[in-house]
């Protein structure tokens, strides 16, 4: 999952006094950018917010079970406050059209060893920007048709990786009875089902000198004991009724551009909580005080991605939140022509570039490959954004 693709990595130190500067110089007290109409050019983009009811498909009630699913997952760093680096490239939806990459190959195969899948959720922290570097976890959560497919997924799942990874020997893990081993790397890999949920979870430390299963163990111990804790508290959409979920109650993701390649294992539409967001973070330990701060509850995901504040005063706040630690990545760039209100910046690696444009409440991300297509995505996003406002 992409969202979002840039390398935001660099510390967001002094996020408050930064806020607090651009509210003091009166942006919050504005609900939206200046803006020269006659200048914009949206190109081939929609500038009105699209029917998703009319772009649903037969995964789409999955995806919005698995992105419930995501509010009840663990971030990593509150088990652990030093695992403190998020893995967008790995945390996200799964579905059964998009099973988990790699546990079984090819996809194709895995509704055939483990059928039933409904929609799971995955996600990830590690100690340092590489995974080679300490303490890793990587937790995945998913629910099937009933608990006999769960345990069946749970034998298979272990049995088909351990067929390429073989194991050094069996482990167990306190108040968690399911397939548990130590990996040929001195990992601590685990799979438990219980009821119609599947718990695989993988914790390492490449850095333990010698290796010692024992913190690991208690480590994973953690882990379970507070994903059943919180999914104890989830109530599963009867599956008669996924195809019904609404897609966008609150008409956030219709103002978001399209996505690029929409139906794909890449494909981020949805609409997250912020707490199922901050999984997809590369540093979710950053971005939730700015989320707490500017009251972000949802963020909508696409072709480019939607945040909702509590106010045009918080938009501007996380504006300058999300923008704060480019400067170590990115070079300041020109703002769209007839959006001189606009943040974007010119990745300093290669020929990639991001805005940032708030209005009212919201507050509106936006990458491109080009200069041109640049311009013309802010454009329609500008216009997505003020419609029928």
């Amino acid at each position: 999952m992409s969202v979002p693709r840039t390398r935001i990595r660099a510390a967001l130190a002094g996020l408050t006094t930064l806020a607090l500067l651009v509210t003091g110089c009166g942006a919050g007290d504005s609900a939206g950018p200046s803006a020269e109409p006659a200048k914009l050019d949206a190109g081939n983009y929609p500038i009105t917010p699209r029917n998703l009811d009319r772009e649903r498909t037969a995964e789409t009630g999955a995806i919005q079970e698995a992105l419930r699913l995501g509010g009840v997952v663990p971030l990593m760093m509150d088990l652990d406050s030093r695992l403190v680096y998020g893995r967008p490239g790995v945390a996200g939806k799964v579905t059964a059209q998009h099973p988990p990459g790699t546990w079984v190959t090819p996809d194709e195969r895995f509704g055939e060893l483990v059928p039933g899948l409904i929609a799971g959720w995955r996600t990830a922290g590690s100690r340092r920007d590489s995974t080679q570097l300490g303490l890793n976890a990587e937790l995945a959560l998913l629910r099937f048709a009933n608990p006999d497919l769960a345990a069946n997924a749970a034998r298979v799942l272990a049995e088909e990786n351990h067929r390429k990874y073989p194991p050094k020997g069996p482990l167990e893990i306190a108040g968690h009875p399911g397939h548990s081993f130590l990996s040929q790397y001195d990992a601590v890999d685990t799979w438990v089902s219980r009821g119609d949920f599947l718990v695989r979870l993988y914790v390492s430390n490449a850095l333990a000198t010698p290796p010692d299963p024992a913190p690991l163990l208690d480590f994973a111990k953690r882990v379970l004991d507070k994903q059943f804790e919180l999914l104890a508290g989830f109530t599963p959409t009867v599956a008669d009724e996924l195809a019904e979920l609404p897609v966008d109650s609150e008409g956030l993701l219709a103002r978001t551009l399209p996505a690029e390649r929409p139906g794909t294992y890449e494909d981020p539409t949805g609409v997250y909580t912020a707490a199922a967001d901050l999984h997809l973070r590369e540093r979710p330990d950053r971005m939730r005080p700015a989320y707490a701060d500017a009251g972000v509850d949802l963020v909508a995901s696409a072709g480019s991605r939607v945040y909702r504040t509590r106010d045009a005063a918080a938009a501007q706040r996380l504006l300058a939140a999300l923008s704060a630690p480019l400067t170590a990545t990115h070079y300041p760039y020109d703002s769209p022509p007839g959006l001189p209100d606009a943040k974007c910046y010119k990745d300093k690696t290669g020929p990639r570039f991001l805005c940032y444009l708030a209005y009212e409440h919201l507050v509106a991300e936006v990458e491109a490959a080009q200069p041109a297509d640049l311009n013309q995505r802010m454009a329609a996003q500008y216009q997505l954004l003020t419609h029928g406002r």
